[in-house]
């Protein structure tokens, strides 16, 4: 074991099979803490608690609130409930709509439903000005939730599920019904209010099941998925909590919204998990060889935090129940993949270990949305693979 006592932007070498632990020298530093054991890299990033909020690039909280600036000035007062705010959609939402509140005086209220309120706010490092409020629960008992008093919301964002959550042996049925507790809880609480309050449950594009090789993009108008079809437990959960946001949006209860999420890539996406553009970057950061899992030709797409979080306010600001996606349709192989992080991020080599197993694709079309909202997708893959490794300081 070697032992490494932290200064600000501390190099430490990285020998693989080594345990490293790290000890902090002052309070006024944090870590997301680095572990190296038996070769794996949990998580890497270094920071001054006091610099950026959610550990995020300042540059570019600036450029969605620039991007977003009009969106933005329609939540003034709002108050603003979420469930899941640290998570990576979490994170990056509600670090958005603080710095926003400072840079705009927007005059925000932001209370972030939690199981762990400590971790929550220790991961969103906020300021201790910062108008951010903790609720914890796990919606078990909605009886037992305790709201701040005289705030009434003007918009929930419910994003609870994890996509990166191992669900070991919970059942389907046990999924479906943990989610229908935590969905019920919002809508009891817009019930209550009686203000018809934005309800914006961010689903998947989970809940189509498997995209046929023949279609190059999902269309938002796809069938869902059903039972004929092998869907994740993730996307069950997902189709679920879609339709009792539907049933409370038509009985006038709340304004609903479900934009279905697709792939995204940049500042904390895991790189140890089941995502395969983040264990590519992985593999570079422990000085090995990029490893291509399956077969190269699998397409994906990918859509970097600021324009998300701009497509996430315009459909917060203007809600629809309607089928609305949210990703990006410029496709790319997972051979193409490797090879652009090889070359961005130290040129080493690429292992294709199951070239010849089943091809798959995950990839909508935003036709429509890019239409309707004229939105325009603008980080390319390279560039917000640049600003993902500045932000690894790699």
């Amino acid at each position: 074991m070697r032992t490494f006592t932290l200064t600000h932007r501390t190099k430490i070498p990285l020998v693989p099979n080594h345990p490293i632990c790290l000890v902090l020298d002052s309070q006024n530093f944090t870590a997301i803490f680095l572990f190296i054991g038996r070769g794996v890299l949990r998580e890497v990033q270094i920071s001054n608690s006091s610099q950026v909020r959610g550990r995020l690039p300042k540059q570019d909280l600036l450029d969605i609130i620039e991007s977003s600036h009009t969106l933005l000035t329609d939540l003034k007062s709002a108050n603003i409930l979420v469930s899941g705010g640290s998570g990576f959609i979490g994170k990056w939402l509600v670090s958005t709509l603080l710095e926003a509140n400072e840079v705009m005086n927007l005059g925000l209220n932001v209370v972030v439903l939690t199981r762990d309120s400590q971790a929550a706010s220790s991961k969103l490092g906020a300021h201790k000005s910062d108008p951010l409020h903790f609720i914890q629960s796990d919606f078990s008992n909605s009886d037992t939730l305790e709201y701040p008093k005289n705030i009434f919301f003007t918009h929930i964002v419910h994003g609870a599920i994890s996509t990166t959550k191992s669900y070991g042996d919970t059942s389907s049925e046990d999924l479906i019904k943990s989610s229908k507790n935590g969905a019920n809880a919002l809508i009891e609480r817009a019930s209550f209010q009686g203000n018809k309050p934005v309800l914006m449950h961010l689903s998947s594009g989970a809940v189509y099941g498997p995209q046929p090789l023949t279609l190059p993009r999902i269309p938002s108008d796809r069938v869902l998925g059903t039972g004929n079809e092998v869907i994740s437990d993730y996307a069950l959960v997902k189709i679920n909590t879609e339709t009792l946001v539907r049933e409370a949006h038509e009985k006038a209860i709340i304004r609903g919204a479900n934009p279905r999420l697709f792939s995204f890539f940049g500042p904390h996406v895991p790189i140890d998990q089941q995502f395969a553009i983040g264990n590519f970057i992985q593999d570079v950061i422990l000085n090995r060889d990029i490893t291509v899992s399956g077969n190269p030709q699998t397409s994906r797409s990918y859509l970097y935090p600021t324009d998300l979080m701009h497509t996430l306010l315009v459909i917060l600001t203007k809600p629809t129940i309607d089928d609305i996606q949210v990703g990006s349709s410029r496709i790319t192989t997972m051979g193409e993949l490797a090879t652009l992080i090889s070359n961005q991020f130290g040129r080493k080599g690429i292992n294709y270990s199951n070239p010849n197993s089943l091809e798959s694709r995950y990839v909508p079309e935003m036709d429509c949305y890019e239409k309707s909202y004229k939105f325009e997708q603008k980080i390319s893959l390279e560039e917000g693979l640049a600003r993902w490794r500045r932000w690894l300081d790699f």
